[in-house]
């Protein structure tokens, strides 16, 4: 079968910025982490479809922004002496939620792309553990972890037309 519609040239520009804030706290034992980040986009789009002996270009653009937060709680077990081996029990804690505003394209009649406002959030629960070994090696430590956690994951999704 002939494919009547195929792309003869597409040209795409996203710009993105993000930034991060990055936070630790330990009192003896406890230690608390935090991460936050946000970030923006702004993306558009220029095709040309051709379809049989004619063609037609489009236009659009749309924009969005995401939040993102992880908070992480740990306790330590020290399993020798010299407290080079750890035991880290962890309860950790995210959401993310994203917004990309509404997607329509020009030029193109009843041909174009609509896509209205999408709205994405989830969460996530998980306790676990992490060991970890250091390694004194002359005037610098190397630290080898290893993780596992349980994880529950929520997740909520919108779109508007």
């Amino acid at each position: 079968m002939r494919n009547l519609f195929s792309f003869h040239s597409a040209d795409y520009l996203s710009d993105s910025y993000y930034a991060s804030l990055f936070g630790r706290y330990q009192d003896r034992r406890w230690a608390h982490t935090l991460i936050l980040t946000g970030g923006w986009n702004d993306a558009k789009l220029n095709r040309t479809v051709n379809y049989g002996e004619g063609s037609y270009g489009t236009q659009g653009s749309t924009s969005g922004w995401g939040f993102g937060a992880m908070y992480e709680l740990t306790y330590d077990v020290y399993l020798n002496e010299n407290r080079s081996s750890v035991l880290q029990p962890l309860f950790n804690a995210s959401v993310v939620t994203t917004r990309m505003d509404g997607y329509e394209e020009t030029g193109a009649g009843n041909a174009g792309l609509n896509v209205g406002r999408q709205d994405w959030t989830t969460g996530t629960l998980a306790l676990g553990g992490r060991a970890r070994r250091t390694a004194p090696t002359g005037t610098w430590t190397a630290t080898t972890p290893a993780s596992s956690a349980a994880t529950r994951t929520g997740a909520g999704r919108t779109r508007s037309s």
